[in-house]
């Protein structure tokens, strides 16, 4: 069971070339969990965490001139460990004992820049770098995930830097946006699967460095008064080094990604958005963490079909992996066949 409430206050001011803005964040994050063991039928008792993440932000954008615009900005993020349980069965499987982890809070200094060009009304540049944290959750460090995982209270924060060169144009009927970036990063957090006490769980780790680089595109245009074109591609690459497991491989993300798409509207209520996803391969681990290897290669057509049978109500029908694509993401879990769907939709 997992709970989270919060709010964010914000205070901006313009004046001559200027507009800076001061902003403060909460966040209280509450994590409860409990199992049944077997082959007793032991209930465990709930296990608490609870955790208050605080930021406090200031930004200033400075109007160099009317087409160049500089914007600086820095953070102070905190948080505060207040509660963390865990529960640990004994051989009989009939009872156990509380751990309590030690309260370890965090801090961490953030820090971004932009440089904006205005080129024209319809195009726009920009050069940005940032230095950004970002905390482990109480998922990553305390969740056992039903005897999937095992705790690690000592997960430290990873950090990133990040480079990016972008930018956008308009040409009549077409936009165009692209990308290309760098991200450095040290004590990355990945969860590392391994045998522990005979049982098959995953463990998230600080790996020691690596980076993220890459570029990414998108174009959409309006053909005519009924059709509509899109589609985007997203290139990249991820180099992470970990001296304890040699051939660790980061996991999840394809090398290529792209995305077509249409939308059809031949009356002003009926939609008709037919789409592709073509995506290369990307590692995978076993269960055991022996065996590292590409998987997940796939192109996936859909089709969704939307009719507005009021104002503001939609009624919709379509079709997911319509050509019934046998394909994998992670080991040992084939992703679903065509399937098919009605959907309802209300605005007010």
């Amino acid at each position: 069971e997992d709970e989270a409430y919060g709010g964010s206050a914000q205070l901006d001011y313009a004046g001559g070339r200027n507009r800076i803005a001061l902003a403060f964040h909460y966040r209280r994050d509450e994590h409860v969990e409990f199992s049944q063991v077997f082959p007793t039928g032991f209930i465990e008792p709930p296990q608490r965490s609870r955790e208050d993440t605080y930021s406090l932000a200031l930004e200033d954008t400075l109007q160099l001139t009317p087409t160049l615009a500089l914007t600086l900005g820095g953070s102070y993020d905190w948080r505060d460990l207040i509660q963390s349980d865990d529960f640990v069965v004994n051989t009989a499987r009939t009872g156990g004992s509380f751990v309590n982890y030690p309260l370890v809070d965090a801090d961490a200094w953030n820090g971004q820049g932009r440089l904006s060009w205005q080129v024209d009304a319809a195009s726009e540049a920009h050069l940005s770098l940032s230095s950004r944290t970002r905390f482990p959750t109480l998922f990553e460090r305390f969740s056992s995930r039903f005897g999937g995982a095992t705790s690690n209270p000592d997960l430290q924060a990873e950090r990133s830097t990040n480079l990016e060169l972008g930018g956008s144009t308009e040409l009549g009927a077409v936009r165009i946006e692209g990308a290309a970036f760098y991200s450095w990063l040290d004590d990355a957090i990945v969860a590392f699967p391994f045998i522990f006490n005979g049982a098959m769980v995953s463990k998230s780790r600080n790996v020691g460095q690596g980076g993220y680089y890459g570029a990414e595109a998108a174009v959409n245009a309006r053909v005519s008064e009924t059709l509509e074109l899109g589609g985007n591609y997203t290139w990249i690459e991820r180099d992470f080094t970990d001296p304890s497991i040699p051939a660790f491989e980061p996991i999840g993300v394809p090398t290529h990604k792209g995305f077509v798409w249409a939308q059809w509207k031949p009356t002003a209520r009926l939609a008709v958005i037919p789409s592709l996803e073509i995506t290369s391969d990307r590692w995978t681990v076993t269960p055991t963490g022996a065996l590292y290897y590409r998987t997940g290669a796939y192109t996936r057509a859909d089709l969704r079909i939307d009719y507005e049978v009021a104002d503001g109500i939609v009624l919709g029908a379509g079709v997911r992996n319509a050509f019934d694509e046998n394909f994998a993401l992670t080991d040992g879990f084939p992703e679903p066949g065509r399937s098919f769907y009605l959907s309802a939709r209300s605005q007010f």
